[in-house]
């Protein structure tokens, strides 16, 4: 155990291991991750995810109804620069976009 009663380090119970606590942390970073979790969203937040799903399938011609985790991490982050600077996330002229590309990639899989 790191820690003694007082939640404080605890030199002697890493002795008594002899594994270091910079091997534990790094074993500890190994392990797979149990659950994605999403951000917390407010009204905003689900707007501008909707926003995003709608052009997103406006775009690969087939629906989608949600995000994964990892895609509202993006949004969540980097959405408001996205939206500061072009007022929209409807930026792309749909006709530029090699669209076949699109469907044919595996991003067609839903991961967008």
């Amino acid at each position: 155990n790191y820690r003694g009663d007082d939640n404080s380090f605890c030199l002697a119970c890493v002795a008594a291991n002899s594994v270091s606590p910079a091997d534990r942390l790094y074993s500890s970073l190994l392990e797979p991750l149990t659950e994605s979790t999403a951000p917390e969203m407010d009204g905003e937040m689900e707007n501008r995810m909707r926003d995003f799903i709608d052009r997103g399938s406006e775009l690969r011609g087939t629906r989608q109804d949600n995000l994964g985790p990892y895609w509202q991490w993006v949004l969540s982050v980097y959405g408001t620069t996205l939206l500061d600077r072009f007022g929209t996330f409807r930026f792309l002229d749909p006709e530029l976009v090699p669209l076949n590309l699109l469907k044919h990639n595996k991003l067609d899989s839903g991961s967008l």
